[in-house]
């Protein structure tokens, strides 16, 4: 046991997917466990863990990015100590020693129950130590008490995949796919009901194909039948899964969806392609046939199911005309919400083998038509239309009126001459009147809602309206009051996490930096689910720094070479992508908490000779 008077402070950054945040979780449970203190922050931390992802390159570069931050840090606290955790551990191994001195421990997966005697371990003998061992070995459950939200739960009922996609990792990383013992799940769950969670999250690489070991031999106890004893579990009010394969997505799933009356009727099943010849590349298992049968399926057995899904543009030898399906069989099944992602090849994979034929201006173009595409279609990517964008309640996802529809398509005098006099019609009319920048009229139908529409319902988002038209007047200060009410009046609404988003903006604007910085901690910790954490994430909080910009590329190859040439010089240069079409590749160096040091260095870059602006 740590000395409670010495505890040291661990601060765990979570990259990736759901179950790397349950698998924080659990080692941040071991460490208190051990009278360890969770940190904050990094700045206040004496050990910094990166449980990281693997998936694409993308992924990996930020983490080696954020490592590379930490040398400074570690430079004036030689005794802070730094792990890496997780896929990225499991796929480099004894290299990120060797690409970063800075890193001291690197475990796998399957050893993170091991992480607190390998820290004391390392304090003790200062000596790196690398901790990766069989994968494919069966997994000692750990069950911390420690959970990011005392209202949800995530719980993990497989580890692995067996399906191999030509272009996946995952089995590489995390191993072969072995399931939970279903009565250790269902105990899990019981005592999480007892501790006044409601609502489940299942998880696993592939859900629907699990089967508990014990019953192997005679088929398995298959997830149906899981369901249906967690719906039976008195306490728990709603059941989410994910991620299900089409080739395991079966009309018994379906049935089960809408007959057990807690299971969330919203299923996620990646299409990744709409042409057979990219599907079977990619050892998908199923046919684009197969695919829309299913959502035939699905939907006359749910009707109003939520159908969500994931695609990848990009692959290996995917043409014109095979993207062209793609966009063809999207727009045709019309998805809830979709997750688009570039091809990056991924070592070990299938794919890897083959050239990287699309370019990656081209895929940039793919990725940029198919968002577009979907948001034509009212469909709300990463939800960033209906809610980072836009800002309409989360309940219009299912059945948004022609009023609705009209505004996400931008058709905004149709929207209007469509908006009915109910409070939600309201709302949609204060959006449009706020985004023509008509910030009197907007505040007025807001603050009518507020004090006399009845539908409850509504006033979370009508407040974070109501917000809105103060930073629209640039009255930050105001802003920040209106969004704190957000917290204060209307605790666990989906739109808290975007409140903490939008103060963290006013204090930018205001030119508070740091206390730009404490929201988005606070975001990142209260809200790790988020879009706006992922969001977050995805940008390394580059929002809330400041850096110096020397030049904007239309070709990724321009911008590299400008990188790579002020990397010679011992610049911390890097590409920030402008998210647009064209792509913009923006050269930036630095990431600066202080103006002062971004001053300094753009001061240095102007006198080699380069034009800059410093950023934000």
């Amino acid at each position: 046991m740590v000395n409670k008077v010495m505890a040291k402070k661990v601060f765990i950054r979570t990259f990736g997917c759901q179950m790397n945040i349950r698998d924080s979780e659990i080692v941040a449970g071991l460490f208190l466990d051990k009278g360890y203190r969770l940190a904050k922050s990094q700045d206040e931390a004496d050990i910094i863990l990166f449980n990281t992802c693997s998936v694409r390159k993308h992924a990996e570069d930020r983490v080696l990015g954020n490592i590379g931050i930490l040398r400074k840090l570690k430079e004036k606290r030689p005794d802070l100590v730094v792990g890496v955790i997780g896929c990225m551990a499991q796929h480099f191994k004894q290299k990120l020693f060797e690409v970063s001195n800075v890193v001291d421990i690197v475990c796998g997966p399957s050893d993170e129950e091991k992480l607190p005697s390998l820290i004391g371990k390392f304090l003790k003998t200062k000596k790196n130590i690398l901790s990766v061992e069989n994968i494919n070995k069966p997994r000692k459950e750990v069950l911390s008490g420690y959970r990011e939200n005392k209202d949800s739960a995530y719980v993990v009922i497989s580890h692995g995949c067996d399906n191999f996609c030509s272009y996946c990792i995952v089995p590489y990383v995390r191993g072969r796919e072995i399931s939970r013992k279903e009565k250790d799940i269902i105990n899990e769950i019981k005592k999480l009901a007892a501790q006044g969670v409601k609502d489940i999250m299942l998880l696993g690489q592939n859900v629907n194909s699990y089967k508990d070991r014990k019953d192997r031999s005679r088929g398995g106890l298959g997830f149906i039948r899981l369901l249906e004893k967690i719906n039976r579990i008195d306490g728990i009010e709603r059941i989410r899964f994910m991620t299900s394969h089409p080739k395991d997505a079966t009309e018994d799933l379906f049935c089960a969806m809408r007959d057990l009356d807690k299971v969330v009727k919203h299923l996620h099943l990646p299409l990744q392609s709409g042409s057979d010849k990219i599907l079977k590349a990619m050892n998908r298992g199923y046919t684009v046939k197969k695919y829309i049968s299913l959502v035939n399926r699905l939907r006359e057995i749910i009707p109003g199911c939520r159908l969500t899904t994931d695609a990848i543009v990009g692959f290996p030898h995917e043409t014109k005309k095979d993207f062209s399906k793609t966009c063809s069989l999207m727009k045709k099944i019309r998805f809830d919400a979709a997750y688009i992602f570039k091809y990056s090849p991924r070592p070990k994979t299938a794919s890897s083998k083959l050239k990287d034929s699309v370019a990656k201006e081209e895929k940039e173009r793919r990725n940029q038509v198919l968002l577009k595409m979907i948001k034509s279609q009212a469909i709300c990517i990463l939800f960033v239309v209906c809610i980072f964008g836009f800002g309409l309640p989360q309940y219009a996802f299912a059945d948004m009126d022609q009023a609705e529809i009209a505004f996400l398509k931008g058709e905004h005098d149709l929207a209007l001459a469509n908006c009915d006099a109910s409070g939600r019609g309201n709302y949609l009319k204060a959006r449009i009147l706020l985004k023509e920048n008509k910030i009197q009229q907007a505040y007025d139908i807001f603050e009518n809602i507020l004090q006399n529409d009845s539908d409850k319902a509504l006033h979370d988002a009508t407040q974070l309206g109501l917000a809105d038209t103060f930073f629209a007047e640039e009255r930050y200060d105001d802003a920040i009051g209106e969004y704190r009410k957000i917290q204060e009046k209307y605790a666990g609404s989906p739109f808290c996490a975007l409140a903490f988003y939008k103060i963290a903006k006013c204090y930018r604007k205001l030119g508070q930096m740091e206390q730009a910085r404490v929201y988005v901690q606070k975001l990142q910790q209260d809200y790790p689910l988020s879009f706006e954490a992922k969001l977050m994430d995805e940008l390394d909080n580059s929002e809330f720094v400041y850096s110096v910009q020397v030049g904007g590329f239309s070709k990724y190859a321009n911008a590299e070479n400008l990188v790579n040439k002020l990397k010679g010089k011992g610049l911390d240069a890097y590409i920030s992508e402008k998210e647009a079409f064209p792509v913009v590749y923006r050269v930036r160096v630095g990431k600066f908490k202080a103006k002062s040091d971004a001053l300094v260095c753009k001061a240095l870059l102007e006198k080699k000779g380069y034009k800059t602006k410093l950023c934000p």
